[in-house]
């Protein structure tokens, strides 16, 4: 499982659902992450950045990190999604 921790310290973190194993997955380049998804097609963690205004996404490996939206029409682009979503 994974999770998000926008504190002091912001990162992603990863756990076995078990709880164990825990470890930091995500954590240069962050101030606020949040919204995280998976998509298993292409084996990928996607994520928001409100502070830095930025939709990124990395592999599960935790290699190949990606900006996949960075502008100010991340929060327009955002809220598209969330109304196409569950409206």
């Amino acid at each position: 499982m994974y999770w998000c921790d926008w504190s002091s310290n912001p990162h992603i973190a990863v756990a076995g659902m078990d709880g164990k194993n825990i470890s930091i997955f995500v954590s240069e380049n962050m101030k606020a992450p949040r919204s995280l998804t998976i998509d298993y097609q292409t084996n990928r963690l996607y994520w928001v950045d409100f502070k830095l205004r930025k939709i990124e996404s990395i592999r599960l490996d935790g290699t190949d990190r990606r900006v996949n939206i960075c502008s100010f029409l991340i929060t327009k682009y955002y809220t598209e999604i969330l109304r196409n979503t569950f409206i």
